[in-house]
């Protein structure tokens, strides 16, 4: 009946990373194609990074090629075992085999990953072994 109208300001600080309105904008400043694979030299920014003095100033970062490599467990550890395939005069011949796999993945800047499994091929090398 009277038509009355009121409003309210407030402030409101969000804190952690879980903020709407994120903004990240990468630029590939360059290309170059070595054997084959493209090197790349990207700028990018990003908001939650605003308050960091970046490459480029607050908020930006500089990153060549991005490429993420990663294992299935540390490189070198364990996980292979070997056996004798025979002896003669004292000397033995012995393979290797693994035990456990053994993945190195390989991640592009595009996203897409290549996965590697080492699986070692049948072989021996000749150790002289003294008689108990």
């Amino acid at each position: 009946s009277g038509g009355g109208v009121q409003s309210v300001t407030t402030s409101v600080a969000v804190t952690g990373n879980l903020k709407l309105g994120r903004y990240t904008v990468t630029y590939q400043d360059m290309s170059i194609p070595v054997a084959g694979l493209p090197l790349q030299v990207l700028r990018t920014y990003d908001s939650y990074q605003a308050s960091t003095s970046g490459d480029f100033g607050y908020g930006w970062h500089v990153s060549v090629a991005d490429f993420t490599v990663s294992s299935n467990r540390p490189l070198g550890e364990g996980g292979w075992s070997e056996y004798p395939t025979s002896c003669i005069f004292g000397f033995c011949f012995y393979a290797y085999a693994s035990s456990t796999p053994h993945f190195v993945t390989v991640t592009w800047p595009d996203g897409h990953s290549e996965v590697f499994n080492f699986t070692p091929q049948a072989g021996s090398v000749l150790l002289y072994t003294q008689g108990t």
